[in-house]
């Protein structure tokens, strides 16, 4: 996908994550109002795999319906093939989503979906679009989430030195925070951080150019 990204002049985001990629399906229509079904799209760079298997129509725009599954075994390579460095840590390892799809080319739309991200599992429905910076909104149920590691990892204290008292002064990381906007809904099954452990917690979490804010609506 790469080679033929440059061959037709089109800059591709993340190129290093482009790899082989097969498409089957059956078409009928005519060229201004075409319908594919049937449809069996493969897509596997070692970094990022993608298989879709549904409908689609092209009018205007392209719209599609049907399952998909994404999978991303390394984050940390697929970041930095997007030419982002995520801070160090045993976190941001693999990533892995399937479910029900249906959209467009600056909407998708999720059903069903099982959602893998590390050591969190989740369910719900979500709706990513693209029609400038991302956003995600959704609605999701997971387990217990421990924020530790990824607070810690971005620069926040745990226990104090014998020589500190209260946070520290190093500057945390939340460049990250800058490449998407969301608006979430989590029903999770126990929050933690550090030693303070939350139990089952709703909470609401809104992203929006760089600044998140996380209201636990019950703990």
């Amino acid at each position: 996908l790469a080679e033929l990204a440059r061959a037709m002049g089109i800059a591709a985001p993340a190129e290093a994550a482009l790899g082989k990629a097969s498409l089957a399906g059956t078409i009928s229509g005519q060229l201004d109002n075409l319908s594919f079904e049937n449809v069996q799209f493969s897509h596997d760079s070692g970094l990022l795999k993608l298989d879709f298997a549904g409908a689609a129509a092209l009018k205007d725009s392209l719209t599609y319906n049907g399952k998909v599954a994404i999978a991303a075994p390394d984050l940390r390579k697929l970041a930095a093939a997007a030419g982002t460095q995520l801070p160090a840590g045993d976190i941001y390892k693999a990533f892995s989503l399937e479910g029900e799809t249906s959209g467009n080319t600056t909407d998708v739309l999720l059903k069903n979906a099982n959602l893998t991200f590390d050591a969190v599992t989740a369910t719900g429905e979500a709706a990513l679009r693209f029609d400038g910076k991302p956003k995600l909104v959704g609605s999701l149920t997971t387990n217990s989430i421990d924020i530790t590691p990824y607070a810690t990892a971005s620069g926040a204290p745990t226990e104090p030195g014998p020589a500190t008292v209260g946070w520290g002064k190093t500057p945390i990381d939340l460049s990250p925070l800058k490449l998407v906007d969301a608006d979430i809904t989590l029903e999770a099954g126990g929050l933690r951080f550090d030693t303070f452990d939350f139990g089952a917690s709703p909470v609401a979490v809104a992203l929006a150019h760089g600044l998140l804010t996380a209201d636990v609506k019950q703990i």
